[in-house]
């Protein structure tokens, strides 16, 4: 790969204009990996296996944001 998914939401986020919400999908959850992704502006991260309400709680997270 070019770049990670921490590198791809920096180089979004960093965009001008509407910006898209971006959830994290990871095998790798620890605390410290949790928080450099939500400290680049990552709204959410969801750790691998996925379960259900974790899904959900990202879903209803975009949704209020949409609004």
């Amino acid at each position: 790969p070019i770049m990670d998914g921490l590198e791809a939401a920096k180089i979004i986020l960093s965009q001008e204009g509407q910006v898209p919400i971006i959830v994290a999908l990871t095998a790798n959850a620890s605390d410290e990996v949790e928080q450099s992704y939500l400290e680049v502006g990552m709204k959410k991260v969801i750790a691998k296996p996925v379960n259900k309400g974790a899904f959900e709680e990202a879903i209803k997270l975009v949704q209020k944001n949409v609004a």
